[in-house]
């Protein structure tokens, strides 16, 4: 079988038990909901302020920017640049799965954005790993080496920090690794200014390169996968959630227009 094919039937199984995650969650919230006191909805709400308070408050945070900006430096670096990987990873996966591999679809465009090689995919997705990593490494250094004394670490933070590490810090070595299973030239690399650099330093070791690959992938993504089915229990539900609770809560301050 190969890798992609067990990715994928991995992925279903994932998004179903994640689902049924967010169908517990959501059940609990709403018999909370029932008995607490109804709030009345915000008034005038319009279009601007809804955007205004989604990028001040749901992805730039600005309530954690007024509280401590190396908090917000870290969670921003963290939260954005997870989305937007995580966007990207959707996106190019619509068009490797659905469109070129179910139905046939090789026009130019598709073509390019299927080819991880591409000037424009490459340098995505280099860059947008970079806030990723370092987003991650300031939360590493804040809970676990600067920690302030109200901030508390549970079993919870640890393993998923943990899983969040494997994930992340396996990126780039994937990367260089798929780099010398298939050979890539230097001029179709170059672009990948971490991950080429990290292969032609691999390359020496001479090692069975199809074959690390197909294992790195999997280290690289089952994390990522159980973080994925862990989540809707954990606290890192809140970077799904999160923007749309500071969002909410900022209407009803009536912060967003200001």
């Amino acid at each position: 079988m190969d890798r992609l094919t067990i990715f994928w039937m991995l992925m279903a199984a994932t998004v179903a038990l994640f689902l049924w995650g967010l169908v517990v969650n959501v059940s609990i919230y709403r018999a909370g909901r029932r008995r607490a006191p109804a709030e009345a909805p915000p008034d005038g709400l319009g279009a601007r302020r809804v955007l205004g308070a989604l990028l001040a408050d749901g992805l730039f945070h600005r309530a954690l920017f007024r509280e401590s900006k190396w908090r917000w430096a870290a969670h921003t670096l963290f939260s954005i640049g997870f989305l937007l990987l995580f966007a990207l990873s959707t996106f190019t996966g619509f068009f490797e799965e659905i469109l070129h591999r179910g139905f046939g679809v090789a026009t130019p465009f598709v073509l390019a954005v299927v080819d991880k090689d591409t000037p424009i995919m490459a340098l995505l997705n280099e860059v947008l790993g970079l806030p990723l990593v370092v987003g991650l490494v300031a939360i590493l250094v804040r809970r676990y080496a600067l920690r302030p004394a109200q901030l508390r670490t549970e079993a919870d933070d640890t393993w998923v920090l943990a899983l969040l590490g494997v994930g992340l810090l396996t990126g780039y070595p994937l990367e260089a690794v798929r780099f010398l299973a298939e050979g890539t030239a230097p001029a179709a690399g170059s672009i990948s200014f971490i991950g080429y650099p990290l292969a032609q330093a691999l390359r020496p070791l001479a090692l069975p390169w199809e074959a690390w690959h197909f294992a790195l992938f999997f280290v690289h993504v089952l994390p990522f996968m159980a973080l994925l089915v862990y989540m809707p229990y954990s606290k890192f539900f809140h970077v799904l959630v999160g923007p749309i609770v500071a969002t909410v809560n900022a209407l009803r301050r009536g912060e967003a227009a200001r």
